[in-house]
Formats: structure tokens, C-alpha cells, sequence
């Protein structure tokens, strides 16, 4: 995912990658986040990340200094959110998937709405699985 704040104070509140909620999400399990833009003092959008058992206390704010990378668990364990940025910011975050929570959420949850997070994916190898392509 790319993402671009505006600057003028852009933020993205304090959450989670993976909530265990929702389907699309409950997948992440580590988050890959690199800056592509050159950062300045005074510039804003730095990452704070946040305590896993009190996500108000600041564990550590991060910088986002160009060609960054950081590499953080998607869950519970790393709150975090975008600071006020005040130009430009621009970054790429990608994330480790699970695809085992994936059959899980498709069990749960059944196949109608949740045709789209396995379009050309087979699982015929998986046992238990009734080796389906969708």
C-alpha cells in the first residue's frame, strides 16, 4: 500500500494493522513499512509506537527518514499511529501474510462473502480443505 499525507497537520490515528476483526486484516502478521521521502526536523509525520499492554504509553517515536525501514508485528503488540505531518510524506508499507487465518475466516464466515480474498487461489494440499478453487 502506498500512502501519501498532505502535510497541514495529516495524521492517522492510533491503531493496529490486525485487529483479529476483520477479515482482510486478520491476516497481517508483520508489517514492512519504508519512507520515500526526504525528511527534515520540523517536518513531522514521525511513527509513535505505543506499549502493548497500555497503548498510551509511548514505547518509541520513529522518524521518517528516507529509505527507513521498519519492520513491526501487525497485531495487538505494536499500536502506533501517524503524527501530525506538515509536508508531504510518503511511504510503502506491505505486510506478511498468514493465509492459514485465511481458511479460517472462510470457514467461519462462509464462502459467498469472502470470494474476493481468494480469487485465483487453489488450496488442494490443505488437509481438511475440500481442495476447492475459487
Amino acid at each position: 500500500m502506498a500512502a501519501c499525507y498532505p502535510g497541514n497537520g495529516a495524521r492517522y490515528v492510533k491503531h493496529v494493522d490486525n485487529d483479529e476483526n476483520h477479515a482482510l486484516c486478520r491476516t497481517r502478521v508483520l508489517t514492512a513499512l519504508i519512507y520515500l521521502n526526504d525528511w527534515q526536523k520540523g517536518d513531522g509525520g514521525e511513527l509513535a509506537l505505543f506499549q502493548a499492554d497500555d497503548p498510551n504509553q509511548l514505547r518509541r517515536t520513529v522518524t521518517p527518514v528516507q529509505n527507513r525501514l521498519l519492520l513491526f508485528w501487525s497485531d495487538r503488540r505494536t499500536p502506533h499511529e501517524v503524527l501530525p505531518s506538515e509536508k508531504l510524506r510518503y511511504s510503502v508499507t506491505v505486510w506478511l501474510l498468514d493465509n492459514t487465518k485465511k481458511i479460517q475466516a472462510w470457514s467461519v464466515k462462509g464462502s459467498q462473502q469472502l470470494y474476493t480474498l481468494y480469487d485465483s487461489m487453489c488450496f488442494t494440499s490443505l488437509p481438511g480443505f475440500p481442495g476447492k478453487c475459487l
